[in-house]
C-alpha cells in the first residue's frame, strides 16, 4: 500500500490478550484440567457412602422380595496414598497457574513491542509519504528545470532523482515494518473473526 493503515492501541491489544491469545487460552484449558484433578483427589480422600435398592418382581407384577446395600469408601485406612494424591494434584494445578502469568507476561512485553513498532513505523511511513515526500518532489522538479534552461547539470539533475528514490524506498520500507509489526500483533491476538473460523 501507499500508507500506512491503523494501528490499534497497545493498551487495547493488551486487554484482548486473555480472550485471544493461543498460548495463554491452551494454558488456562490445561489449568482448568489440573483444577479438576485436585478436585476429584480431594473428594477421594473424603469418606463416601452409597445406598442402592434392588428389588424383583413376579412376571404377574406381584412384589418378590427387595434388597437394600450400602457401600462405604473409608479412606481412613490408606490417608497417606490419598493425601499424596491431592498433594500432586494441587501442585500440579499451582504450577500451570504460574505458568499462566509467566506466559502472560510474556505475551504482554511481546504485544506492546509490536504494537509500538507498529505505531512508530506508521509514523515514519506517513512522514516519508508526506512533507518529505512532497519537498523532495518539488526539490526535482525544479532541478529538472533549472537543468532544462541551462541552470544545472546533469549530476546535479541525476542526484535529485537519486534523492527522490530513495525517499520513496524508504517510505514502501516503513511501510513493509509496519505491516510486519501488524502480523506479529495479529498472531499474538488475533482477531475474534479468526478465533470462530478456527472453532468452526
Amino acid at each position: 500500500p501507499a500508507g500506512a493503515t491503523p494501528t490499534p492501541l497497545a493498551s487495547s491489544e493488551v486487554a484482548r490478550i486473555n480472550r485471544t491469545n493461543p498460548e495463554i487460552l491452551g494454558l488456562v484449558h490445561m489449568a482448568d484440567a489440573t483444577g479438576a484433578a485436585t478436585t476429584v483427589a480431594e473428594r477421594e480422600a473424603k469418606p463416601s457412602f452409597a445406598l442402592s435398592v434392588e428389588s424383583n418382581i413376579y412376571s404377574g407384577g406381584g412384589f418378590r422380595d427387595a434388597m437394600i446395600g450400602l457401600k462405604m469408601n473409608l479412606p481412613w485406612f490408606n490417608h497417606s496414598a490419598y493425601q499424596a494424591s491431592v498433594s500432586q494434584a494441587t501442585e500440579e494445578h499451582r504450577a500451570a497457574v504460574m505458568e499462566i502469568e509467566a506466559a502472560r507476561r510474556s505475551v504482554k512485553t511481546r504485544v506492546i513491542a509490536a504494537a509500538n513498532e507498529a505505531a512508530n513505523a506508521a509514523i515514519q511511513a506517513d512522514a516519508y509519504s508526506g512533507e518529505i515526500l512532497i519537498s523532495a518532489t518539488r526539490a526535482n522538479e525544479t532541478t529538472e528545470s533549472a537543468w532544462m534552461s541551462s541552470g544545472a547539470t546533469l549530476l546535479d539533475v541525476l542526484e535529485s532523482r537519486r534523492s527522490l528514490s530513495e525517499i520513496r524506498l524508504e517510505q514502501r520500507r516503513f511501510v513493509a515494518a509496519h505491516l510486519a509489526a501488524l502480523e506479529t500483533l495479529s498472531s499474538l491476538v488475533p482477531p475474534t473473526a479468526t478465533l470462530s473460523s478456527r472453532h468452526h
